[in-house]
This record gives C-alpha cells, structure tokens and sequence, in this order.
C-alpha cells in the first residue's frame, strides 16, 4: 500500500512516498470485508463512518495510527487499539516463531485457504435436547432449522464465507442437532482467543476470525498522539462547560423555578 504524501517542510523539502507494510492475505481479508460493508451500505444496514469502508479509509485508520506512535529512535511502530488480539512480541521487522512460542504459530495460519473450516465447525455441534419430537411444539422444532439457516448466511457470518452448504445440509439430515447452541458460540467475538474452549477450533479459523474482528474495530484515529488526546479532552471539557452554562442560564431564569425555597442554579465550573 502506498501513497504520496507531504511531509514535514522542517524534515525534507520535497514531497516522497510513505510505504506501510501490509500482509498478502490480510489484504485479500480486507477486500472482503470492504464488499460486505459496500452490501450492508445498500441494504440500508447501520455500518460506522469512521470505520473501514474502503481502501482510502483503510489507509487513513493505518495513517492515522502510525502518527500517533512514537519514533524516538527512528523506528516506526503501527499499533493497534487491542494490540492485535496477540502476538505481542511479533512486532518487528523481522522476527522468528521463537519470539512468541504462545501466538507465533497462530499467526502464520492462512486465514483465506481453509480446507477444513466446515469439518472444523461442524464437529462441535451436540445432540439437540430432546428424547422425542412427538408432542414437542413446532415452533420449537423449527426453530433449529433457523439456526441452521443462520450458520450458512453470509449477512450474519460474514467471515465464513466458504462453508460448505452441501456438508451442512448432510449434517443437517443426519439427526437432531443443537444449531443455536453452535450459532451463539461463534457469535462470541473471543473466539480466537487461543485459550476459549468453548469452541474446538483448528488455528485457521481462529486467525481468520481475529482479522476480521481487527478489521469490524478499526477506527479512525483510534490511537493518537499524546498532543491529539490532550486536544480531545480540552474539546470535550469546553463542550460540557458550554451545555452546563446553557442549562444553568436556563434554570436560573426560570420563573417557575425561582419560587422553589431552597432551588439554586448549578455551578458552571
């Protein structure tokens, strides 16, 4: 990802391109998630302004976030508000699996190519609970269909694109299976914490469910300079000190109010 910028006249005179590297695979995530946010744009579906939802925003969250790192030694860092959701010490610009015993391999996973994220999703389903369907209420009985249903739509599990909808449906004929249970598992946004047991999971997957969270997270100007903050809160102290003068203005010359024995206007500082 490149782009041309300007910068600082104190440091250089003349204008030079800014290179921020960015993995193979987290590009092609990214894609993905652009179309989803593009189709949930269409669709009327509420999608956050400051969120990424196109390579130009995607830039400007990674721009924004190395501004606000710190380059005392010269060395550029780019973090992240949830530091990646591991991985801590896999920062630098080159760096061994040894670095990080615990998330190295994690991160080596293809979150794209996963051969067996179907199997590997399918295989924590449970035996739905109950003995006999006979008397049981059809809304009840149903109402597994329409997890089922839910596991394979794209709106609402955006990031398995590619679960195999024959294997579900076989799945599906082969017995009586808690779908919602399964369904409210990979709704939670941990999973790819590398020790949830809620879900039995290969590492792919999980890779692929952490990028896609990094990306749902992003905002622009999520982590600023010490000076940015610091001009943040000045904003939002003025914004509070200019409503409670409003309010007070208001109470205090309240005719209705004056006549409360004891009533006196809040203090404005």
């Amino acid at each position: 990802m490149r782009v041309d910028i300007q910068p600082r006249k104190l440091v250089l005179d003349h204008g030079a391109p800014l290179y921020l590297p960015v993995h193979r695979f987290c590009i092609q995530l990214t894609d993905r998630f652009i179309d989803r946010v593009t189709s949930s744009i269409h669709t009327a579906q509420i999608v956050p302004l400051d969120g990424i939802t196109s390579p130009k925003q995607m830039w400007e969250v990674l721009y924004r976030r190395l501004r606000g790192s710190s380059s005392n030694d010269r060395t550029w860092i780019l973090p992240e508000p949830h530091d990646y959701f591991g991985g801590r010490r896999c920062r630098n610009t080159y760096w061994e699996p040894g670095d990080d015993s615990e998330y190295a391999e994690l991160l080596e996973q293809n979150p794209i190519e996963i051969p067996s994220l179907t199997s590997s999703i399918l295989q924590n389903l449970r035996q739905a609970d109950m003995i006999d369907p006979v008397g049981v209420p059809r809304h009840l009985r149903t109402s597994q269909d329409w997890y089922c249903e839910a596991l394979v739509n794209k709106q609402i599990f955006p990031w398995l694109w590619d679960m195999d909808l024959n294997a579900v449906r076989k799945k599906q004929r082969a017995g009586r299976w808690d779908w919602e249970l399964l369904v409210r598992q990979l709704s939670q946004r941990e999973i790819q914490d590398l020790g949830g047991t809620a879900l039995q999971l290969s590492l792919q997957p999980r890779n692929r469910r952490r990028i896609w969270r990094l990306l749902e997270e992003a905002r622009v100007g999520d982590i600023a300079r010490p000076e940015e903050k610091l001009m943040a809160a000045r904003l939002s102290g003025e914004k509070r000190g200019s409503a409670l003068a409003a309010v007070s203005s208001a109470l205090s010359t309240d005719p209705q109010l004056q006549t409360v024995p004891g009533f006196r206007a809040p203090n404005q500082e």
